[in-house]
């Protein structure tokens, strides 16, 4: 097996990591900019005020984007049958904020759980996805590489092999040369 060297900046330039954050930032943009416009006009205030609510918002569903999204893109790549393991754990997760979510009575805490919950469900499903495609590309890749260097060794094989019985016909053309001298058949090539 080969190892290739990769380079942290090579990590972070990778399409795989700007895929879950800049979908994972959309996401959560879209769902706090979407509910976070009923909770405003209920509730009027001053914008400082409203503006570090949005923040606070848009970071807390962003936490939920990137997990949802993270985790999905990890279990769509694995060969192994990760979804025993991630599908119980989300359910989980998903459980518990249900039961904080129906135990409040606050409108914005509800507001902000379930937003949370869609969130991490859509990039769960999203980033299945895309880690699905990622393991697909990867192992078309592995399978394309692996015919073009079997092709590659056949060839060097058949030129080795080639280059071999070109060999043996000279070496049998110069002891039937050396044998004909030998025994006066033929004349030695004469020095200039």
């Amino acid at each position: 097996m080969e190892f290739v060297e990769v380079s942290f900046t090579d990590v972070l330039m990778s399409k795989a990591i700007w895929a879950a954050i800049l979908t994972s930032v959309a996401i959560a943009f879209v769902m706090s900019f979407a509910s976070f416009i009923p909770t405003t006009k209920n509730a009027p205030s001053d914008g400082a005020e409203q503006r570090h609510s949005f923040r606070l918002f848009l970071i807390v569903i962003l936490a939920f984007s990137l997990l949802g999204f993270t985790s999905g893109q990890m279990m769509g790549q694995s060969r192994d049958p990760a979804i025993g393991d991630v599908l119980p754990a989300v359910l989980a997760l998903i459980s518990g904020l249900f039961i904080y979510l129906i135990s409040k009575e606050n409108n914005d805490l509800q507001l902000i759980t379930a937003t949370s919950i869609i969130s991490l469900v859509l990039c769960l499903m999203l980033g299945t996805q895309w880690g699905a495609q990622l393991r697909y590309e990867f192992e078309t890749n592995q399978k394309v590489m692996a015919q073009y260097n079997k092709t590659v060794d056949t060839a060097l094989r058949e030129a080795e092999i080639q280059h071999a019985v070109n060999l043996q016909k000279l070496l049998y053309k110069k002891d039937i040369l050396d044998l004909s001298q030998e025994l006066g058949l033929v004349q030695p090539p004469t020095e200039k």
